[in-house]
């Protein structure tokens, strides 16, 4: 792993989220094995804990559940698609010794569609940037499981650049607001 894991997004992210930053816990840096948290400048965007293998292509990072905080869970857009794509942008720069990506994505969106549009919305997502092996399946009514593989070569990274070119443009357009917060304590 590169010495420095945690990654200050672009300039053009920089312009839509203030401070867009991926590292450990409090501002450290992130280390294989624990988690991985997003961050700007109003705070916790979510967190994960993504789990290491290794494969017949070599280190695999594996995601299957991201928490998002407040901020997210507020915003009536649907920004997953654009994390995920700032998390394949960390990888690429900070773990060049992961060959794959693999996404398990499962978890209802509320707010979002209905089930079916949400299976969609992740399939697009993971179309776009060129995840392969896309597998579904339904775990009852509003469940629903999507898996792939992601591999970064050359045609995939000019897509994920694609992606998130177009993700932080509409961010500029519609920044992201901060959550306010209550106050808790009262000046005497």
């Amino acid at each position: 792993m590169h010495e420095d894991a945690t990654w200050q997004a672009a300039p053009e992210a920089e312009a839509a989220i203030p401070g867009l930053t991926i590292g450990g816990p409090e501002g450290s840096r992130f280390r294989p094995g624990g988690a991985m948290h997003l961050n700007c400048a109003w705070g916790l965007l979510g967190a994960l804990n993504p789990t290491f293998s290794t494969g017949r292509a070599g280190s695999v990072m594996h995601i299957d559940r991201f928490d998002a905080s407040p901020l997210l869970l507020n915003d009536p857009r649907n920004l997953g698609s654009w994390l995920l794509y700032e998390i394949c942008a960390f990888m690429c720069a900070h773990l060049p010794e992961v060959a794959v990506l693999r996404f398990t994505l499962s978890r209802p969106l509320d707010g979002l569609g209905t089930a079916s549009e949400q299976v969609l919305m992740r399939l697009e997502a993971l179309d776009r940037i060129g995840v392969e092996d896309i597998g579904f399946s339904a775990r009852g009514a509003s469940m629903h499981v999507i898996e792939g593989l992601w591999r970064p070569t050359t045609v995939n990274r000019r897509r994920l650049e694609a992606a998130l070119t177009e993700h932080r443009a509409a961010l500029r357009l519609s920044p992201l607001r901060p959550v306010p917060v209550a106050e808790t304590s009262s000046l005497s």
